[in-house]
């Protein structure tokens, strides 16, 4: 571990590790957004609204069982006929959302609030709305301690999520939005009391918000991404993009 002292250009921030937990909404229907009379899928926990002539399910709803109902997109996947009908406008989204791979977003920032980790996680929760167990995701502040403890529930939710996924060939992106010490091309993930910066390579700092997924990733078969917003001296330095480098080669391997 490192340290570089702050500049005035860097904000203050709170103190300790703080990981942002979302805040559940109340159930509306995932294809149209309705709050009134609503199913829930038995395998993907996904609501659709029904029992009027303007729901997005149609007629044979009054014989579903709500306790053993499965949404469009889940049959769609499992080859299985509907035994119910859908308003037209909803049909071709049922499709598509049935041919998305399983994706674990993972969004790591430092005092700064998210630019693409936010953008990605708004477009992403919308094309996966109608199937939302396909997608896991968790989002980490690196603030005044560096990273740690308060990541251990996460990690481990997402890797179990992963390994109950393995079949579907689930995909994985990081995205890490940082601050770069410009004399050593080191990342910052965390801040001392007296302003100094806790820095480290990237596929150090990946490595922490990871926890043990880290070593999960060579193992995967689908896509994994990485994507690094901070100043040009994390990848303008030699050996630093060299870091960069070797941690996407080992993030494409398919053995460790």
């Amino acid at each position: 571990m490192s340290t570089y002292t702050a500049t005035d250009f860097d904000p203050p921030v709170d103190s300790g590790i703080q990981e942002l937990q979302e805040e559940k909404d109340g159930a509306v229907c995932a294809y149209c957004g309705s709050t009134g009379t609503l199913l829930e899928c038995c395998r993907c926990h996904a609501t659709l609204c029904y029992g009027t002539q303007t729901d997005c399910i149609q007629d044979g709803s009054n014989l579903i069982d709500s306790e053993s109902f499965v949404c469009p997109v889940c049959r769609h996947r499992a080859r299985e006929p509907l035994d119910y009908r859908l308003t037209a406008y909803v049909v071709p989204g049922t499709y598509f959302a049935a041919q998305l791979a399983p994706l674990c977003l993972i969004t790591a920032h430092f005092d700064r609030e998210m630019y693409f980790g936010s953008l990605a996680r708004t477009q992403l929760r919308q094309d996966y709305g109608q199937i939302p167990l396909l997608l896991h995701d968790y989002s980490v502040r690196l603030t005044a301690e560096g990273l740690g403890w308060s990541l251990t529930n996460s990690t481990a939710l997402a890797s179990a999520w992963l390994a109950s996924n393995r079949a579907s060939a689930p995909m994985v992106l990081v995205s890490l939005e940082t601050h770069t010490d410009p004399a050593t091309g080191y990342v910052a993930y965390g801040r001392t009391g007296r302003g100094q910066n806790y820095v480290a390579s990237v596929p150090e700092v990946v490595s922490k918000v990871l926890g043990p997924m880290y070593n999960q990733l060579p193992l995967l078969t689908a896509t994994r991404g990485l994507v690094l917003f901070s100043c040009g001296d994390a990848v303008t330095v030699p050996e630093r993009m060299h870091e960069i480098e070797n941690l996407v080669q080992r993030m494409v391997q398919q053995t460790l």
